[in-house]
Order: structure tokens, then C-alpha cells, then sequence
């Protein structure tokens, strides 16, 4: 405070309004929101082909084996319960 030529007086409360109190917090989360945007991006981009194929393929395969009593599916042999 003695740098910036404020005095302070005893009992006095530090207070501080306005936009230049706050601007490096919102500086700190602007910076790591964009940060997270940028990831994410990055994720969906890595991840892309995964998710244009068929990952629930297999599990259609054994529910149809199931529907249709097959003894065999997929290259295994079930048992029919009578």
C-alpha cells in the first residue's frame, strides 16, 4: 500500500470494488476454460474414428444369437435350455 501511496488506518477494513480487484482471477479462468475447450478438442479429434465405427457391433451379434436360439454363435456353441 505505502508503494501505491494509500495509508492505512487502524480498524479500517480492506476493501476493493470493481473490475481491476478481480481481473487477474477472471485472467486465471478464462486461460484454464480455454485450455479445457482446447483439450477437449483435442480428444474429439483423437477419438474420432473410434466412435464413426460400430463399438456396440458385438453386442447386437449376441443379442440376435440369443433371439434366434442359434447353438452356435460367433464362433461358440450355447446351450438351449428346454
Amino acid at each position: 500500500m505505502a508503494v501505491l501511496g494509500l495509508n492505512r488506518k487502524p480498524g479500517e477494513a480492506l476493501n476493493c470494488v470493481g473490475g481491476e480487484c478481480f481481473k487477474l482471477s477472471f485472467i486465471i479462468i478464462t486461460v484454464v476454460t480455454l485450455f479445457g475447450a482446447v483439450v477437449s478438442l483435442v480428444l474429439v479429434v483423437k477419438t474420432r474414428k473410434f466412435y464413426r465405427g460400430d463399438i456396440y457391433k458385438k453386442f447386437r451379434e449376441e443379442e440376435t444369437c440369443v433371439a434366434e436360439n442359434e447353438t452356435t454363435c460367433g464362433g461358440s456353441v450355447r446351450e438351449e435350455k428346454l
